[in-house]
């Protein structure tokens, strides 16, 4: 895997084994579509937030490997190997925690199992790029700018086969399906991460300017 989800995310430092976040889940009615043009002397409009205080733990992501002192000694591209492969998995493991954690202890809570996100199940058989167009229409009507996409690999390669038979899916407007450049790796302008986290037949979408990754300690 070369594009991990947890890469395109803002990342933000903290310390504690638990962390208290605020949450607005205002809908526009509440909050954006409120400013009107008034008259001199007239009432103001009212804006209100819809504010939560969320408490979720920090939860420890780890793995070890067993390797002999004299091996290690002897031998410090293994050690170097080894240090690769280690953070790979746990960088694997905090993607898939991220897209699918079930939230319960001492998993964390993934993005596609949190409320009031925008969801869209079409009622009969819809091809998967039209499924995802749609969504990127109903997030804009909720004010959110998607520029992140999560696709299980067999649906992104649905959507590049069909982008080979229907060309202009792909930004870069590469009429090939993405041949030409060597395989490009977006959805209708939005950045794919190709991930085996996220079951085939559903795709995540992503405002980066609305999650934040909490990060306690690195690597």
């Amino acid at each position: 895997r070369r594009v991990f989800l947890l890469d395109l995310l803002p990342t933000i430092p903290v310390s504690t084994g638990s962390v208290e976040y605020v949450q607005d889940s205002s809908p526009l009615a509440d909050m954006a579509n409120k400013a009107v043009e008034v008259t001199e002397g007239s009432a103001k409009p009212q804006s209100g937030i819809t504010p939560a205080l969320i408490t979720e733990a920090t939860a420890t992501i780890a793995t070890w490997t067993n390797v002999t002192r004299q091996a290690a000694a002897d031998a410090p591209q293994m050690m170097g190997y080894l240090d690769g492969r280690m953070r790979y998995s746990i960088k694997r493991r905090a993607d898939l925690q991220a897209i699918s954690g079930n939230g319960t202890a001492p998993n964390l809570k993934g993005l596609s199992g949190r409320t009031g996100i925008v969801t869209y199940a079409p009622g009969s058989a819809e091809d998967r790029a039209k499924s995802i167009r749609h969504g990127i229409r109903l997030g804009e009507d909720a004010e959110a700018v998607y520029e992140i996409i999560v696709l299980n690999p067999a649906d992104a390669e649905i959507f590049d086969l069909t982008n080979y038979a229907s060309a202009g899916l792909h930004a870069n407007g590469d009429t090939n399906g993405g041949l030409a450049s060597g395989g490009a790796r977006s959805s209708w302008g939005l950045t794919q991460v190709r991930s085996t986290a996220i079951a085939a037949g559903t795709a995540l979408l992503i405002d980066p300017m609305a999650v934040s990754v909490l990060d306690r300690q690195q690597v």
